[in-house]
């Protein structure tokens, strides 16, 4: 029969009890929290002792003894400890965080992953997106279901967005006044596009060949350029020119040229870090005039030589 333990008599164990508890060393050095802790492991072994012993299976008892019940008891205790421990980790990581709702969560990771791309081009990862944002990974794929969902929204609110139906219903309009209508249409196209993340965005996927470029191209540039080039045509000699013409492929290259200057300036500022007049309206109104000027004399060239070949062949 055990012996009730005498006032100020210590609770360390006996010379064969390390065999059986290894991990208890309670004595003297030990503060009354240590000394609770080491009680309250105590009492939880035994609990889960008398649990086995219970409800045993007498074939794999004999197979093992008391020492290995504690030791596993111990250590899913330890796995348990180091459950809560992850769980107080992430919710000292979240603490603060305000709860938004969808819309404004989503709002937030669209942001979030235009200024990454921005930096980084679309070499970013979603995870590494979510922790910028001080989110888990899981959260984020609620709002998108993968990277490619994010590149399509970036597509759509910094390319799309930009280049309204007013603007497409300006570029198909017909007038003589061709030089006001582009001017107009510049005025309003060039601040939209004359912008770091529009360019660096642009640029990286130009150069990794992925969707944003291309998609840019089809959708608004490629139509930009036919209309520009048609109205060069009507403004120099007329009347619109056949698309398999010689002179199209002129008034087409003159039309590259002066667009192209637009997104030139952008990138001489944000990626050779150039200086760019910051007057983009006015560079481009110059352009403009500039373009259906030189236009007028390459194309009335061109024509007169062709009209001067054709009387050639007549005579002969």
């Amino acid at each position: 029969m055990t012996q009730p333990r005498r006032p100020g008599q210590s609770l360390r164990p006996r010379a064969s009890s390390p065999k059986l508890w290894p991990h208890l060393a309670c004595g003297p050095s030990k503060t009354a929290r240590q000394r609770r802790t080491v009680v309250e492991r105590l009492v939880n072994n035994a609990i889960h002792v008398i649990d086995k012993l219970v409800n045993r299976d007498d074939s794999r008892w004999r197979s093992r003894d008391l020492h290995g019940i504690v030791l596993e008891a111990d250590q899913r205790r330890s796995s348990m400890h180091h459950a809560r421990a992850t769980q107080r980790t992430e919710a000292k990581a979240t603490q603060g965080r305000r709860r938004l709702d969808p819309d404004a969560r989503r709002d937030q990771i669209l942001h979030a992953a235009i200024a990454l791309l921005t930096k980084r081009g679309l070499s970013f990862n979603t995870r590494e997106l979510a922790a910028g944002l001080g989110i888990s990974h899981p959260l984020l794929f609620r709002y998108f279901q993968s990277k490619e969902d994010i590149v399509d929204a970036v597509f759509e609110t910094v390319y799309l967005n930009r280049f309204s139906p007013q603007m497409r219903q300006a570029i198909e309009e017909r007038t003589p006044d061709v030089v006001r209508k582009w001017t107009e249409f510049y005025r309003v196209y060039a601040p939209k596009i004359f912008d770091e993340t529009w360019v660096r965005i642009y640029i990286s996927s130009a150069l990794q060949q992925e969707t944003i470029s291309r998609r840019y191209f089809k959708l608004v540039v490629i139509p930009l350029i036919t209309r520009m080039a048609e109205d060069t045509e009507l403004y120099c000699l007329g009347a619109v020119q056949p698309p398999s013409s010689p002179v199209r492929a002129k008034s087409l290259e003159l039309a590259w040229m002066t667009h192209s200057s637009l997104f030139y300036s952008g990138l001489r500022r944000w990626v050779y870090d150039l200086e760019v007049p910051d007057d983009i309206v006015g560079i481009m109104a110059m352009r403009v005039k500039s373009h259906f000027a030189g236009a007028k004399a390459v194309l009335r060239d061109h024509d007169m030589r062709r009209s001067r070949s054709g009387r050639r062949r007549v005579a002969k």
